[in-house]
């Protein structure tokens, strides 16, 4: 499974600080699978920071500490270019003001 979460516990509630980490689909300390992603609220002591979370129903707690140790960080995916102008708004964009 992949989620996203802080890159490092004093994260500032800064958005570049998130991370996408890619896990295991089941607890690592009695194999039971994870639990459903959501999103959630990572505070640092600080400031908050939307991130993912999930509940085991292990009862097991992932720490984003031990979650960062785990995964492998993996790229966002990259955007798709947009459509050409053209496709958009058809072949003359002053007919369509």
């Amino acid at each position: 499974m992949i989620v996203q979460i802080p890159t490092r516990q004093d994260h500032e509630g800064y958005p570049g600080y998130l991370g996408l980490f890619e896990i295991a689909d089941n607890c690592p300390v009695c194999g039971g699978p994870r639990g459903k992603v959501y999103q959630t609220i990572s505070y640092d002591g600080s400031r908050r920071l939307h991130c993912d979370g999930w509940d085991n129903p292990c009862g097991h707690i992932d720490r984003y500490s031990a979650v960062r140790d785990e995964g492998k960080r993996v790229p966002y995916p990259e955007h798709p270019d947009p459509p050409p102008y053209s496709d958009v708004y058809g072949d003359n964009p002053k007919n369509n003001i």
